[in-house]
């Protein structure tokens, strides 16, 4: 069955690298290496729970975070050969077609993971003046 992605609108970088982290705080798998980073840092949670997009140094404590936690914009680890130019859209999927991307590990995703990230665009939005 064909179906079609409901894009809801453009997105940022700096919201991207927000919901992955968000998602990522509640991971049982990776939230407490994100923890022990944002303690080193001297970052509160808050930097993460409540992002303020139009904050520059947050942002910009948030990219550094993912970085150095899956090696965003170094070019190692899960974002080896991510390409420095990338159109950042919002998009609804239902069950089914996120069923069928094929580049994320759903072995270590469960809904509430993915759910977690950013629970709706409009929210992130809103929190932001959007």
């Amino acid at each position: 069955m064909l179906t079609v992605v409901q894009v809801l609108g453009m997105s940022s970088e700096d919201e991207m690298v927000a919901c992955f982290l968000s998602g990522e705080l509640s991971s049982q798998r990776f939230g407490q290496n994100l923890r022990s980073h944002l303690a080193a840092a001297g970052q509160a949670e808050q930097l993460l729970t409540h992002p303020d997009l139009s904050d520059a140094g947050a942002n910009f404590a948030r990219r550094a975070l993912l970085a150095a936690t899956r090696g965003y914009g170094e070019n190692r680890d899960l974002f080896e050969n991510f390409p420095p130019e990338v159109t950042w859209t919002r998009a609804l999927l239902s069950a089914d077609e996120a069923a069928s991307v094929r580049y994320l590990h759903w072995k270590e995703v469960q809904v509430e993971d993915v759910r977690s990230g950013c629970d709706d665009a409009s929210d992130l939005a809103a929190a932001n003046g959007g």
